[in-house]
């Protein structure tokens, strides 16, 4: 009897802290993504909405060149930025875990965290600067006569897939590394015991087990860079022209109802990115 009543207790206080977490859910994402949805389906005529249901603005976007340009350039901006995140940040944080002093890790992430403390532009604008065709970086090309001109790496995809990757591994290299620390350390200590080269130990140990923290660092990094819009205005310059642009776009003439219809789009389309990765990649663990 006293079981039952305990196990009441932890229910109900488990039940009671859990409601901050749901209202707050609710009145944060929940309703905001509604409202989105529902002004997606309204029109805008003369500089009026109007508030009669239709599928005008999917159908116009749908049948845009413009829609799938943006769209793709985003794509493959946020695929080759999301590959190249992980496998930076996952030899980051394995180097951090397996040798660095575990009195000395934190120092290495609080270095890994003083980038975030600046700010976003700033950063952004610094990259510019080491970009530029007087930056740092073709100045050593030319210097070492490497190149005879300097390259066009500002205003361009290469651009904004650096500053992306610069901007978003100090967290994935957090995440990565969390998840390392979950380890169980005597498998890892099993497989060199019986053999296995430090390669084939991350490979069929290290990774299976930190797979969930791998999904959640793909889908933060693919989401981020599809939608970032600072990043590919400043080192992209507008020449690419990414799916945040195509927004920004349609917000600038006050169509809201389009504007919601393509963040609508957005939003599926990362509903589906999300369930894609966790059903391939977050399963049960090995």
């Amino acid at each position: 009897m006293e079981w039952k009543m305990e196990n009441e207790r932890q229910k109900r206080t488990r039940y009671f802290f859990g409601v901050p977490f749901f209202l707050w859910y609710f009145l944060v994402i929940i309703i905001p993504f509604l409202f989105l949805i529902l002004n997606s389906f309204f029109s805008y005529k003369d500089f009026r909405i109007i508030k009669d249901l239709t599928i005008s603005n999917y159908v116009e976007i749908l049948s845009s060149d413009v829609f799938y340009t943006s769209i793709l350039n985003s794509l493959k901006i946020s695929l080759i930025t999301t590959v190249l995140v992980i496998f930076i940040s996952f030899l980051v944080a394995y180097f951090i875990y397996t040798r660095v002093n575990s009195r000395y890790q934190k120092i290495f992430i609080l270095a890994l965290l003083l980038p975030l403390l600046t700010n976003y532009l700033l950063r952004s604008y610094s990259w510019s600067l080491i970009l530029s065709n007087s930056g740092i970086v073709n100045w050593i090309l030319l210097n070492l006569h490497i190149i005879n001109e300097p390259l066009q790496l500002l205003f361009s995809e290469f651009g904004i897939i650096v500053g992306l990757v610069a901007y978003i591994s100090p967290i994935v290299i957090l995440i990565i590394f969390l998840g390392l620390t979950t380890l169980d350390k005597e498998t890892i200590k099993a497989s060199a015991d019986l053999g296995a080269n430090e390669r084939k130990t991350v490979l069929k140990i290290v990774i299976p087990q930190i797979k969930k923290f791998l999904v959640m660092g793909m889908f933060f990094t693919f989401v981020i860079s599809f939608s970032d819009f600072v990043i590919p205005s400043i080192l992209g310059g507008g020449n690419v022209y990414t799916y945040s642009f195509n927004i920004i776009d349609t917000l600038n003439i006050n169509n809201l109802p389009k504007t919601a219809a393509l963040g609508t789009i957005i939003l599926l389309f990362f509903i589906i990115i999300a369930s894609v990765l966790f059903k391939i990649f977050g399963g049960k663990d090995e």
